[in-house]
């Protein structure tokens, strides 16, 4: 079983948005895979409708470190649990680079999120490296995930998915070969178990530049337990033929 998790980030309208719900709803019943989807949170409802009854679930992108307050803006795990959503992305690379996300505040969110969440749910934690930091990979991957994930109150409810995702791959059609998703599918499940048990840590992702032409080749690897798809998430013929090809 992988997971096959659609990041919508900031598309589609109202219609589209029913239309692609849609087929992500058929596709669940079409595999023993996962299809999740996170979605814009103004989409949220309309995926709780949609999805109801079907083996697809939906996520948010992002989540605040409080429960309530004079945030504009932002959104809470009470909002997400609310309204049916599963899990959230934390730490995607268009947060901490584009809105200014420090390492400090993204453990802020996962310490918030262990102390609580109070039902069945999952983090999915982005980390990568950027271009320049390649040739010292494990390095930054283990600053980053130490730093994050050490400390955090222990909550059965709350499990965790890491989705290993190279900036430098992100959007560019640009993959890293075969070789450097292993190593760093490899050190990411090893750093992960040192910080929570093993039962809730469901698995590592690749994520940046995947399609239904090359994700047979990422999925093969045993290491990798599934991926975080953008752009081709969001065109129902694509996503559909990368759910067969996970498929088989």
């Amino acid at each position: 079983m992988k997971y096959l998790v659609g990041n919508w980030k900031m598309n589609c309208e109202a219609q589209e948005a029913s239309d692609l719900l849609h087929v992500y709803k058929q596709l669940s019943g079409t595999t023993d895979n996962k299809v999740w989807a996170a979605v814009p949170a103004c989409y949220f409802q309309q995926a709780a409708r949609v999805l109801e009854g079907s083996n697809a679930q939906f996520g948010g992108q992002n989540v605040y470190s409080q429960a309530k307050g004079a945030f504009t803006g932002e959104i809470s795990y009470g909002m997400l649990s609310s309204m049916g959503a599963s899990f959230v992305l934390v730490g995607h690379s268009e947060r901490r680079n584009v809105f200014g996300e420090s390492r400090e505040i993204l453990k802020d969110k996962l310490r918030f999120l262990a102390s609580s969440v109070t039902k069945t749910f999952t983090v999915i934690l982005c980390t990568g490296e950027t271009l320049e930091q390649h040739d010292d990979l494990e390095a930054v991957l283990t600053a980053d995930l130490e730093f994050i994930l050490s400390d955090l109150p222990a909550n059965d409810q709350l499990s965790l998915i890491i989705a290993y995702e190279p900036i430098w791959a992100i959007g560019t059609g640009k993959v890293p070969v075969v070789a450097d998703i292993k190593r760093a599918h490899a050190l990411i499940k090893e750093l992960a178990i040192t910080y929570i048990p093993q039962e809730r840590m469901l698995g590592v992702l690749y994520g940046g530049s995947v399609t239904d032409a090359n994700c047979r080749e990422i999925l093969a690897e045993d290491l990798v337990d599934g991926v975080l798809v953008g752009g081709a998430s969001i065109k129902a013929d694509v996503w559909s033929r990368l759910v067969e090809v996970a498929n088989s």
